[in-house]
């Protein structure tokens, strides 16, 4: 049955796909494998869900409306092909754009993990959009070259908004946020945005989520360089006042065949017992064939590091991005140092691989 039913989906979507060869429609298709070809707990094979990666990514559009939606597939047990992002976006004028269904906006995003926008929690926290996330409806605006603005509110799908006299009524946790972005040629931009993550309300009153300000710039002047720097303001859950500040910031430089990527985002909290704290992830390789790029790898990501107590013990990786043909490849000697703050804790190692084939 369940044989019989993929094959009904992929041919349904090869005759979709033929059926709007009238218009602009981007698709691109990637399998995913990676894991561990030895190491401290032996060889095993990641399960993990395919999404950095689609399976594939189905972009329909002309010039006043397009659609959008990628397939993914879980590895765990009995796979399954899941479609996610899906959204439909229309223009009725040539300077508004009003999406509805998967939306999500981001102002700076680092080339490292493009979903590692520190949140200024308290503990380390990540989230992949600035603004707005889920399901919901975009409003993006173009008045003039260069000039963006973005507002939208993602109450979830099956949920209502609805008038009582002049009040918008939404559902708990409903997130809306806005952003604008200015491009200046030949510099790079400025941006900013406020993302609030909604609330609960119980009996008239309201408990509001955390929420957050955050403005920042660009650069691209210079050939080989791009680097930004985006201050990010978080008011906790339940809180009135500024709860903690993030320097989120990224820079990648190339000369020849050289390359370097680095962020270091730091975090200052407002908050009376919390402790301030960093990260890190470095990455530097040089290309010695048009296919071969060995790299060196620095990672302190998963705990925040105490300003106030700085202790390094990243993990270390030594390898190389590699292809053949279609295949990508990644191995690599992995170390984990071990917390010199926690007992008998011993230091880790792996020899993980990935491999992708992308057309």
């Amino acid at each position: 049955m369940k044989k019989a039913f993929m094959k009904s989906a992929i041919v349904a979507l090869a005759i979709m796909l033929v059926s709007v060869s009238a218009f602009a429609v981007d698709f691109s298709a990637c399998t995913n494998m990676g894991g561990d070809l030895w190491g401290t707990d032996g060889f095993q094979l990641s399960n993990t869900d395919q999404k950095d990666g689609d399976l594939l990514t189905v972009d329909m559009k002309d010039e006043m409306w397009g659609s959008y939606f990628r397939l993914y597939t879980q590895a765990a047990g009995d796979s399954a092909v899941l479609a996610r992002d899906i959204s439909i976006w229309v223009k009725p004028l040539d300077m508004l754009k009003i999406t509805v269904g998967k939306i999500g906006s981001g102002i700076y995003t680092e080339q490292l993990n493009w979903w590692h926008v520190p949140t200024a929690a308290a503990t380390v926290g990540w989230s992949s959009d600035t603004a707005t996330s889920g399901a919901g409806i975009n409003l993006e605006l173009t008045p003039a070259d260069g000039f963006w603005i973005l507002a939208g509110i993602s109450p979830g799908y099956n949920a209502l908004m609805a008038l009582d006299g002049a009040n918008l009524v939404v559902g708990d946790n409903t997130n809306f946020g806005v952003a604008v972005k200015y491009s200046i040629s030949g510099f790079g931009s400025i941006a900013a945005a406020y993302r609030n993550n909604g609330g609960t309300t119980t009996a008239g009153t309201t408990t509001w989520n955390d929420m957050s300000f955050r403005i920042g710039a660009d650069v691209n002047a210079v050939s080989g360089l791009y680097a930004f720097i985006d201050a990010i303001c978080r008011i906790d859950a339940g809180a009135t006042s500024l709860s903690g500040v993030t320097i989120d910031n990224f820079v990648s430089f190339s000369a020849g065949a050289f390359n370097i990527k680095a962020e270091l985002p730091i975090t200052i909290r407002l908050v009376a017992g919390d402790v301030n704290y960093m990260t890190y992830d470095i990455k530097a390789g040089y290309k010695v064939m048009d296919n071969l790029t060995p790299f060196l790898r620095l990672t302190q990501d998963a705990a925040g590091i105490p300003l106030d107590n700085i202790s390094l013990f990243p993990t270390i990786q030594i390898g190389a991005d590699y292809n053949i043909a279609a295949v990508g490849f990644m191995t690599a000697i992995k170390i984990a140092l071990p917390d010199p703050a926690v007992a008998g804790a011993e230091a880790t190692w792996s020899i993980p691989f990935t491999m992708r084939v992308s057309w």
